[in-house]
């Protein structure tokens, strides 16, 4: 029989992990779910394309093998199983479709989760220019796995705020800056932001955020240090 429509026949189980190499076989099948040993050039697309860049998101098999990048699958009647390999980088909901002349497509939805935390990155930049004495924001740190996508922490995980340069500031885990002064916030289990804000009393500077947790990859500074304009009268700094 002529073919009707494609099909995924075997295919990953949802959610993938960002970075997974995750492997498709494809069929023509008839009218009645028959395999169908004719040809076809199969075009595979997927909405991934979109948030990863538009490329590295499909490779040719065999199965499992992410090294050869490529969009198409060929069926013919000595080799009707097409097989290929799909690549997501970025977290989400993505859908990979299987197109194919006048063929129903195939479909298939998958959940892309983050991978493990491996760089600490500013979800929101320090204030740049402050009044002395002032509570301001020293931005909010977040934890990225190596696609960029944000990710929670297990226990443990720290981060430290400093000042550099002239910038003399002291740093607070409320927007009032009345909590008391502290320079370290933890990533909590399950966490992936984490807030800071400072006083400063000295002029010119700047503010970092540095990450530290055992038995994770999670270390490091995000970059870049935010550089710190102080204005405003000098004098003591009221804690």
């Amino acid at each position: 029989d002529a073919g009707h429509h494609l099909l995924f026949v075997t295919g990953p189980a949802s959610p993938l992990a960002a970075g997974a190499c995750a492997a498709f076989t494809v069929e023509q099948k008839d009218g009645f779910n028959n395999q169908v040993a004719g040809t076809a050039t199969v075009t595979l697309t997927s909405d991934a394309l979109l948030a990863d860049g538009g490329s590295g998101v499909f490779f040719a098999g065999p199965g499992g093998t992410c090294s050869s990048a490529s969009s198409t699958v060929s069926l013919t009647p000595g080799a009707p199983t097409g097989t290929f390999n799909f690549h997501p980088e970025k977290a989400g909901n993505v859908v990979v479709t299987a197109n194919s002349g006048t063929l129903v497509p195939a479909t298939a939805n998958f959940v892309v989760q983050p991978g493990a935390a491996t760089v600490l990155a500013w979800q929101q930049l320090p204030s740049g220019n402050v009044e002395r004495f002032t509570c301001a924001d020293a931005g909010v740190a977040e934890a990225r796995d190596q696609y960029g996508n944000v990710t929670t922490v297990g226990p443990g995980a720290t981060v430290t705020w400093s000042s550099g340069g002239n910038l003399a500031a002291s740093f607070f885990t409320d927007s009032n800056c009345t909590l008391g002064a502290t320079s370290a916030a933890i990533l909590g289990n399950g966490s992936a932001t984490t807030p800071m804000f400072f006083k400063a009393s000295g002029s010119l500077g700047t503010v970092t955020a540095t990450a530290t947790s055992a038995g994770s990859s999670l270390n490091g500074a995000a970059t870049p240090a935010q550089t710190v304009s102080v204005f405003g009268t000098l004098g003591q700094l009221a804690m």
